[in-house]
This record gives structure tokens, sequence and C-alpha cells, in this order.
């Protein structure tokens, strides 16, 4: 039991707990709509798994509407990038010396990870800017102009677009890929 309780693999528990709250975290993620002059005008809700309702809020009212949102192809994507690389770094991290038998191939692998998770995390922290994409191109089909130019229309508009549990996540992603790297520049424990 000793051999397991090191200082490398409680980092890449850790790196596997961050990695599921950034899984979990895709569920509820919301994109906040504000006005040129910073208050808050909409929220659509649950927005990378394809958000199902949308709520207008006008003189300080919360008015729900059923939305139907495509799911946001990069975070998702890159929710489960971090996910499924958190959990490969902590089996490799606790088994990977019997997987596999050279240390310069498993350290290789676990950089490999680490890559996966800050690329996903950066996939997750461009949830506005893909949510943005996706309600240009469907407003764009509702009145049959091109996707640009209701991008366009949208910007003059001067609303912002921001999403906190986005940047939280792909921040604990980065975070997450950044402790891989620093498990295995730990010195080998010597027996």
């Amino acid at each position: 039991m000793k051999k397991f309780l090191t200082l490398k693999n409680l980092i890449l528990c850790g790196v596997c707990l961050l990695a599921l709250l950034v899984f979990i975290f895709s569920f509820s993620t919301n994109v906040n709509m504000y006005n040129p002059n910073g208050d808050l005008s909409g929220r659509s809700l649950a927005v990378i798994w394809g958000g199902k309702i949308d709520v207008s809020i006008v003189a300080g009212i919360e008015f729900r509407g059923v939305a139907n949102h495509a799911a946001l192809a990069l975070p998702l994507i890159g929710s489960l990038l971090v996910f499924l690389a958190g959990i490969c770094a902590l089996c490799l991290g606790l088994f990977g010396e019997k997987l596999l038998k050279d240390a310069k191939t498993l350290k290789i692998c676990m950089f490999v990870l680490a890559g996966l998770m800050v690329l996903g995390g950066v996939f997750v922290l461009l949830t506005p800017l893909s949510f943005f994409n996706m309600v240009a191109k469907e407003r764009a089909e509702l009145q049959g102009v091109d996707v640009e130019t209701m991008k366009e229309w949208m910007k003059a508009q001067g609303g912002t677009l921001k999403s906190t549990k986005a940047i939280v996540s792909g921040i604990m992603a980065i975070l997450g890929g950044a402790a891989v790297v620093v498990s295995q520049l730990l010195p080998a424990k010597k027996d």
C-alpha cells in the first residue's frame, strides 16, 4: 500500500479529480448574454451538451423559453478529452510500469496526456465563441442570409457573451495538464 501513496500518485489522483469536475461542469455550463450597458439580458442553460432552455431577462424579470440548440462541438470534445486524459494519466501513473516496460515511453505517454488535457481545456474555454457561432448559424438559416452577415450584425449590436463555468473548467483542465507534467518531473522514489 505504501508504494501507491507517493507524491506522484497523489498528484495524479488530484488530476483525475479535476478532470472529473471538468466533465461534470460540462453538463451545467451556461452562457450569459450582456447588453452594451453591461446588464444581463439573457442566459442559455447547459449549452455544451445542447441547450433546451433560454432565459430572457427584461427589467429584472426572468422569462424562460424553450430552445433547441445543438451541442457545441469543440467544448464537448474538450470536456471529453480532459476527462479521458485525466483517467488515463491516473491509470498509467499507478500501473504504467507494469504496462510499459520502458520508463521513457511511459514519460512520453504522460506528457502526451498532459498536452491533451491542456488542449481540451482550451477547447472548453472556447464555449462562448462556439455558442456565438452556433447562434449566428441558426439565425442565418432562419432569416435566409449568410452566416458572416449574421455575425457582423450580432457584433454590431455590441453585446457580450460570458461563461464563468467554462472559464473555471478550462483553467482546471490546464492546471491538471501542468500537474501531470510536474508529476513526471519529480525524482523517482528509491527503494
